[in-house]
């Protein structure tokens, strides 16, 4: 089985077993004018709040390994995200089983153009706002964020820079080193598709020669303590045992940087990668998704934001 075709059936089995609370308004919209169903984006509000473009708005950034998911796939955590009284949107970009990385990063540069140009006729505010992702949306979100601030990048992935200011990054058990993203024992899939197979599909066949891989491959690439980051919280958990390496590295990395940057660790062995999204109901993805809610208020507050979730 492919790590699509996996991921697509655990999903399946997932959204079996779910219901949705009431209490939150979805609306779909296309970003892009071509109508596609991979240029789509959810908005969610509180369904007894009149005045929602007051309300702080967290922009949610998908994982999936890159190969998988949609504006949907983290419906239960946006949802819940909601009933505690923020505005939240997500998007379908188009994954690596179709295009290259430089393609998603330009479709995540659409969708944050439509919610710039539109954000009036969308009830949603941009004073406030919390750009997150978890895995490979967490690196997607770390990306675009520093491709956001620099002209030269901007120019490599051929994208114009939105005027809004995100107040703060939160990255859930973020890959963002892409050259080790695949040689984790214990991730079968991906250490079936390798080191090579994996920046195969997202730079291209001629990868080693790639301007945006030598360019963007690992944040120590794109980042650097000449640029102005915003507060970033990094997570992860004991129970991720693939991946939480890569949480360390990133907050070391942040930190030597001398970013403002904290770091939550769940210490509970049943943790696992992206626990809190998958299943966001439980009493321990509550407290760790609380964290994510308190950060962002706390940033707010400090930087003289509203900060004002819906009672």
């Amino acid at each position: 089985m492919s790590l699509k075709n996996y991921l697509d059936a655990s999903r399946w089995v997932r959204d079996q077993r779910r219901r949705l609370p009431e209490g939150v308004v979805k609306s779909t919209f296309h970003y892009r004018n071509d109508l596609s169903t991979t240029h789509e984006c959810n908005i969610y509000k509180p369904q007894h709040v009149e005045k929602t473009e007051d309300l702080p708005l967290i922009i949610d950034v998908h994982g999936g390994c890159w190969v998988h998911g949609d504006k949907d796939l983290n419906e239960c955590f946006n949802y819940d995200l909601v009933l505690q009284g923020y505005t939240v949107s997500s998007l379908t970009y188009r994954t690596c089983d179709r295009v290259y990385l430089k393609d998603m990063v330009q479709d995540v540069f659409s969708y944050m153009h439509f919610l710039e140009n539109c954000h009036e006729d969308l009830g949603i505010g941009l004073e406030d706002v919390m750009l997150t992702g978890d895995s490979a949306g967490a690196q997607l979100s770390l990306l675009v964020w520093a491709i956001n601030q620099q002209p030269e990048l901007q120019k490599l992935f051929e994208v114009e820079p939105v005027s809004f200011h995100v107040r703060c990054l939160c990255l859930t058990h973020p890959v963002c080193f892409l050259n080790t993203a695949a040689t984790v024992p214990g991730n079968k899939y991906l250490t079936q598709i390798g080191r090579e197979g994996l920046l195969r599909i997202l730079f291209g066949e001629d990868w080693k020669n790639s301007e945006i891989y030598q360019a963007v491959h690992s944040p120590e690439q794109y980042l650097s303590r000449d640029l102005k980051m915003p507060p970033i919280l990094v997570m992860t958990s004991q129970g991720d045992s693939c991946y939480r390496d890569q949480s360390i590295m990133l907050e070391r990395m942040l930190s030597d940087l001398g970013a403002d940057v904290s770091f939550y660790y769940e210490p509970d062995k049943k943790a696992v990668h992206v626990f809190n999204i998958d299943n966001p109901e439980t009493s321990l993805a509550r407290r760790f998704n609380g964290a994510i809610l308190e950060f962002f208020d706390s940033v707010c507050k400090t930087l003289g934001g509203s900060g004002l979730r819906a009672a």
